[in-house]
């Protein structure tokens, strides 16, 4: 059986992120997380194939905000 096509960046974003780029496997764990600036960066690592990657996060906004007044 032929091996399934490495995800492009687009593709893997439609994914939403939940499956390994090279071999599709849904079989991967999340790593460390390093909060900077704006962005996230997670290492990604799949124990199916034993790729591993770096997922970045973006960040697009904020919900639920709550203002408290100053007694």
């Amino acid at each position: 059986m032929p091996a399934k096509p490495v995800l492009s960046n687009q593709e893997y974003v439609r994914s939403l992120g939940v499956v390994c780029p090279v071999c599709q496997s849904d079989n991967i764990t999340g790593g460390d997380i390093t909060v900077n600036e704006g962005f996230v960066l997670q290492d990604v690592y799949c124990s199916d194939c034993e790729s591993e990657w770096t997922d970045r996060y973006k960040l697009i906004g904020y919900d639920s905000l709550e203002i408290h007044a100053k007694k």
